[in-house]
């Protein structure tokens, strides 16, 4: 599968997971709503600016960025 197709495609699927994953933690779990708009306003930000910018982005960068997205996670779950 292209580069972008795929990127596009796996955020497509989250969506649908999310939403039922809402459904589930309010009617059960005490939620932080502050932290939940807060977080929310962020990735609605950056999910509009990546859907923008990613037809931009030719494929060869996609993988650098991915992976140094992924490595900057690790980092942040070691320490």
């Amino acid at each position: 599968m292209e580069e972008h197709k795929a990127h596009s495609t796996t955020i497509a699927v989250i969506l649908p997971l999310s939403i039922v994953s809402v459904f589930i933690y309010f009617n059960g779990i005490n939620v932080d709503f502050k932290q939940v708009i807060a977080v929310s306003l962020g990735g609605i930000l950056g999910g509009f600016l990546g859907a923008k910018y990613l037809k931009k982005v030719p494929a060869k960068y996609l993988h650098k960025i991915f992976g140094a997205f992924m490595l900057l996670g690790a980092y942040r779950l070691i320490l």
